[in-house]
């Protein structure tokens, strides 16, 4: 069998990527073969030709969205609401989710406090010196303080 190189063969090496958002790999590209030749087409355009804009649209059209109610604020600085908003929806690469990912750590400690594994919400709202800072910003606002145990809760 005649190997491609190039998108085609890197499409057949992320089947399980696509797979895992229900985009079947034949409906990407599917192989026609006739008496003198083989035809890739693409099933993700009109013309038959590959695009990756195709993909990534097929790709984000399959991938489901956070469900909130996220507002973006102009007043708000724009480095605020992307942190914010990556916040809820778990994106900050805590210690623990780095280790996850194979990045080597040293320690899983919070290195705040020293007292518990470092995720998202314990290092943003559970850890004592998050604590603080926190109950810091909300007095000086002239906020009524709530104790908050998960990100999403302080949101």
């Amino acid at each position: 069998m005649k190997t491609l190189p190039g998108v085609w063969n890197n499409i057949a090496c992320i089947k399980n990527d696509l797979m895992k958002n229900k985009i079947l790999v034949c409906s990407v590209f599917s192989k026609h073969q006739d008496p003198t030749s083989e035809i890739w087409k693409c099933g993700l355009t009109s013309d038959g030709s590959y695009s990756v804009c195709a993909l990534r649209n097929k790709w984000d059209y399959r991938t489901p969205t956070i469900d909130s109610n996220f507002q973006w604020l102009k007043e708000i600085p724009l480095k605020v609401s992307c942190f914010t908003w990556r916040a809820q929806a778990g994106r900050i690469p805590s210690v623990n989710e780095l280790s996850k990912r194979g990045v080597y750590v040293e320690s899983l400690t919070c290195q705040m406090c020293e007292e518990i594994e470092e995720c998202l919400d314990h290092t943003l709202v559970a850890c004592s010196y998050a604590t603080m800072v926190t109950k810091g910003i909300l007095r000086w606002c002239r906020v009524q303080a709530e104790s908050f145990h998960k990100v999403n809760q302080s949101l």
